[in-house]
This record gives structure tokens, sequence and C-alpha cells, in this order.
């Protein structure tokens, strides 16, 4: 791909140059295509195999565990924000 790249640029300036236009189109469009991929997918195979990359909107927000972790964390916080400004 970075063979790809560096053609790309050193012919980009000078179409005419060792590139015909149907190929500097298509090597372009191709670029095009791994910058999609890479830009609004992830680039490792593992993780785009098993994430989506779209949000769910049925999946509940308002959860036992959200509500538990936040009121903990916060309990935790203020008593330990309490403790230390007494010192």
């Amino acid at each position: 791909m970075m063979d790809e790249i560096k053609r790309l640029l050193q012919d980009y300036d000078n179409r005419v140059g060792t590139m015909a236009d149907g190929k500097f189109d298509l090597l372009v469009n191709k670029l095009k295509t791994f910058y999609y991929v890479f830009y609004y997918h992830s680039p490792y195979s593992e993780i785009r195999a098993s994430v989506s990359n779209t949000d769910d909107p049925t999946l509940p927000v308002d959860t036992f565990r959200s509500w538990f972790l936040g009121v903990f964390f916060v309990a935790v916080f203020a008593t330990v924000n309490q403790v230390t400004s007494l010192w």
C-alpha cells in the first residue's frame, strides 16, 4: 500500500507521466477504499469481525449496573473528599 501511495504522489502533478488516466483513477479509488475501511472501521480484523460499528438503539441504557456503579462511586469519592478536606 505504501508503494501505491508513493506512486500516487509522484504522478499526482503530472497525470500524463507513466500512469494512464484509467490506472490513476483506479489507484485513487483503491486508496479511498483503504481510507474508508481504516477511518470508519477498526484496522484490526479481529475487532471488525466481533464488534459492530453501529449502535443498537434497542439496548437499554438505564441499567442496574450503571446506577449501582454511579451511586457507589459518588458515595466513595464524596466520602474521600470530605475526609481529605479535614486534614
